[in-house]
């Protein structure tokens, strides 16, 4: 008897939860669906779509680690020596396409620095493009005008030897039918010089901005240019020509050509090296304001040669000569920018690239520069980036 009242005292006690909880019930919503991040491989490796959006997005970039040496026969503040440097880098790159062409920009997060606290945090590039049209800060079309094939930067190397290396602000377009190119832009004239004072201090600028000019296209093999730029703030204009090849199937070859008749001008086959105080090239008016100097020589030539042993590992060889450097153009009676030095000097380098496993590099690089009535200086380092 006990044992029948018991079950049904438990029967009527789970009719009466269910009951209630009939009563009471809690309607669960509907879980929202997810869009789940989408792979974009119209525009390359490692993009994938914003959500709710149809722009295209990658993040990439490397950190690298380099022990360097640099040997000086002037200058007591070069003394000989060895140095540690560290690199991040991150870009961000969004693309869409959009009726007028690809609409593209990128934000370019970089710091370097070789001392045993934080690294700086700066924005290197940030730039705009839609179809051939560029707007931002970033290289100089000089050195590296937007779709115009394998022409850009100097050497095979990562130092690229002289070739006027720089970044602006600018506005430049480029038309491009596959095998022939036209580019131009019109870039900020700002000089700034970063040893007078600290902060930086803008030494000079006109009304009128700087110009600069390409075009070449593709003959055959053979890649060719010609270029121009003008730079209103030192009133002269520089001009380079070259030829890019590929030598049998593992090989390449580079030869380009600068020539800045009038003076000092950015845009030139330009090159810095710590110049000897007692020359008095890098001395104005006896307060020795400059220990690393951005020369132009009146005419230079550039030869490069890499070779593709394997795929994991290639080497590269360059030689320049730089005939008749000009001295630096800065504001004030110290400027030397229109006043030959009689200065001539030549450069080789060396560069070995191993890449044992995907996205891990390790680089050696040597070079060796001699500059007359100056003397010379050896630069090395190995460096090893991992990329991603």
């Amino acid at each position: 008897m006990k044992i029948k009242s018991l079950l049904l005292g438990s029967a009527a006690a789970l009719f009466a939860a269910s009951g209630a909880s009939a009563a009471d019930a809690i309607i669960a919503a509907e879980p929202e669906p997810v869009e789940y991040v989408r792979v974009c491989d119209a525009f390359g490796n490692g993009y994938f779509y914003i959500p709710g959006t149809e722009t295209c997005l990658r993040i990439s970039g490397y950190v690298w680690f380099q022990v360097g040496a640099t040997n000086v026969s002037w200058e007591d503040e070069y003394d000989d020596t060895w140095q540690n440097s560290t690199r991040a880098r991150v870009n961000i790159d969004a693309r869409s396409d959009t009726e007028w062409g690809e609409l593209a920009s990128r934000i370019r997060l970089q710091g370097t620095w070789g001392t045993n606290t934080d690294g700086p945090d700066l924005i290197d590039q940030a730039w705009i493009r839609l179809g051939g049209l560029f707007m931002g800060y970033s290289e100089s079309y000089w050195v590296n005008a937007f779709n115009t094939g394998p022409t850009n930067f100097g050497s095979h190397s990562w130092d690229g030897m002289g070739y006027g290396y720089q970044q602006r602000h600018q506005i430049g377009y480029t038309f491009n039918t596959g095998n022939f190119y036209i580019a131009a832009s019109v870039e900020d004239n700002s000089q700034v010089n970063e040893d007078l004072l600290n902060p930086p201090t803008y030494l000079e600028s006109t009304w009128t901005p700087n110009f600069v000019g390409k075009i070449g296209g593709q003959i055959g093999p053979v890649n060719v240019f010609i270029k121009g730029g003008y730079d209103a703030v030192t009133e002269n204009a520089g001009y380079g020509a070259g030829l890019v090849t590929d030598v049998g199937s593992a090989g390449n070859f580079i030869l380009y050509g600068y020539y800045a008749p009038d003076g000092a001008t950015s845009y030139g086959g330009n090159k810095s090296f710590a110049a000897d105080t007692g020359t008095g090239l890098c001395t104005f008016g006896g307060l020795g304001f400059f220990s690393n100097c951005q020369l132009t020589p009146e005419w230079s030539v550039l030869g490069s040669f890499r070779w593709q042993f394997t795929p994991e590992f290639s080497a590269s060889i360059g030689g320049q000569y730089f005939g008749d450097f000009y001295g630096p153009w800065v504001a004030g009676p110290g400027n030397l920018g229109n006043v030959s030095t009689g200065i001539d000097a030549w450069q080789a380098e060396l560069e070995l690239v191993w890449t044992p496993v995907t996205d891990f590099e390790v680089r050696a690089y040597i070079q060796y520069f001699d500059a007359d009535q100056v003397g010379d200086i050896t630069t090395g380092f190995l460096r090893f980036t991992r990329s991603f």
